[in-house]
């Protein structure tokens, strides 16, 4: 093997090895953003009693609320992030428990410039050791609100790089 290849050789064979040294990134992804009829839980979600429900609805395995005068907004998203733990199982409902509430504390939603408190949710379907898909996060709005008064941030020190942030503004009824 002359010189020259082996130089192109080893510099082929660096590359492979280093492009999985690479560092994780930090990325939110919403695939809808919607104003939904009614939140269906399983019967194991527990809903304060002072949320103001208005009817509920008891299915096969599930129930569904309705909320006199409001509107439901649902949030379906995938995100990655950095630095969960290497202590959890993957896929175990502790690892799903803790992205679920790492991603909760990295998002805001405000209407109209003002922070929205409650919020639910579902911890992720799948996750990864760094990332989490198809979550479901639920927020009130007061009916009629402009989908123009709604956004959604996301804060992406809270998801391990601090040069991340999104905000999100495309919500449809």
């Amino acid at each position: 093997m002359g010189r020259r290849t082996r130089v192109v050789f080893l510099l082929f064979l660096s590359v492979i090895l280093f492009s999985g040294c690479s560092k994780p990134t930090v990325s939110v992804t919403v695939n809808s953003a919607k104003v939904v009829e009614e939140l269906i839980t399983s019967l194991n979600v527990f809903l304060r009693s002072d949320l103001g429900t208005g009817n509920a609805r008891v299915g096969s395995n599930s129930m569904a609320y309705t909320f006199p005068e409001r509107e439901i907004i649902q949030v379906e998203l995938n995100c990655t992030f950095i630095g969960l733990g290497e202590s959890l199982k993957p896929g175990s409902d502790e690892h799903r428990k803790e992205i679920y509430q790492k991603i909760l504390d990295s998002v805001t939603f405000t209407v109209a410039g003002k922070k929205v408190e409650e919020i639910w949710g579902y911890w992720p379907k799948t996750t990864g050791k760094n990332s989490a898909s198809t979550m479901k996060l639920f927020y009130l709005i007061p009916e009629g609100t402009p989908l123009s008064d709604l956004k959604l941030t996301f804060d992406g020190a809270k998801l391990g790089d601090p040069a991340y942030s999104l905000e999100y503004t495309e919500f449809i009824r």
